[in-house]
């Protein structure tokens, strides 16, 4: 039996995988790659202790003996990486995650929220800039908000992108964001793992400006707009990562739009308009 633990810098958690047969081993180290992984000794706090064993038709995941998951090797991989985040929300009061992407300036060591549904872009848009320019990766689905000081954590997760995205053509020639062997299933879409090598283990950083993106074939041109305090505070409640703890969180909203601007940023899924956006955080405005 082989045994993973990979240890959350954050949280001080960890997640515990045994593995009946090693052919995991390799996919598991891809998706936890920019987390610390210890030994069971070193491990605190694991509240996550799983088991994955193959049957002659698919993966099992395990806990405390019973059967909590089945599927291809994908399906366990992408369920896998799912429930490392549910300690987050185990947590005591004093952050708020949002569900966006996040990157560090250059320069002014300020960080940039991108915020939006599905299929708007984000971990594109993100992957596009690291890969581009010298912004250094903070993370990427999850970002962590301190309730007091209004900063933004790391929270050091790989990234994973779908093959048919318009952004691989691009990135798979980078140095910086490199596709690994490993894929999994996630939201019913089958995506590659991504490692990044400008990942910034930064405990905290002075938040700069979030970005609400809209992304649609129908602009046909990029544009910038600052939102007004009303709208800002709608924008960022609606990408709450957690909603159910949205009465912790409207203090923390409402001090983040008084002292943070925040924009609406308009693109379409083009190659041109990424440029056009490269261009905008590679000059003054990123200040």
């Amino acid at each position: 039996m082989n045994t993973l633990t990979f240890f959350h810098p954050l949280k001080y958690w960890s997640i515990k995988i045994n593995l009946e047969s090693p052919d995991l081993v390799d996919d598991l180290h891809h998706i936890f790659g920019l987390f610390h992984h210890v030994t069971a000794a070193e491990s605190q706090n694991c509240l996550i202790n799983i088991t994955i064993i193959k049957s002659s038709t698919c993966y099992v995941v395990l806990q405390q003996d019973v059967a909590v998951f089945r599927g291809s090797k994908e399906a366990v991989l992408g369920y896998v990486a799912h429930i490392f985040y549910t300690p987050l929300f185990l947590q005591n009061n004093a952050i708020t995650y949002l569900h966006g992407a996040c990157m560090i300036h250059p320069i002014t060591s300020r960080s940039i929220i991108f915020l939006g549904p599905r299929e708007t872009g984000k971990t594109t848009l993100l992957s596009f800039l690291l890969s581009h320019s010298n912004y250094q990766y903070l993370s990427d689905d999850i970002v962590p908000i301190d309730n007091c000081t209004l900063s933004t954590h790391s929270f050091p997760s790989t990234i994973y992108i779908r093959d048919d995205d318009v952004v691989n053509c691009v990135i798979n020639r980078s140095t910086k964001i490199c596709p690994t062997s490993t894929k999994l299933a996630m939201n019913g879409e089958t995506k590659t793992v991504y490692t990044v090598s400008n990942y910034t283990e930064t405990t905290e950083s002075n938040l700069g400006a979030i970005y609400l993106l809209d992304r649609s074939n129908s602009h046909r041109n990029v544009t910038i707009t600052r939102l007004s305090l009303t709208e800002s505070l709608y924008i960022i409640v609606q990408n709450l990562h957690d909603p159910d703890h949205i009465h912790h969180a409207i203090p923390t909203i409402i001090r983040l739009v008084e002292s943070v601007p925040v924009f609406r940023l308009c693109y379409g899924s083009n190659m041109d308009d990424l440029n056009t956006i490269l261009d905008y955080f590679g000059g003054t405005n990123a200040n």
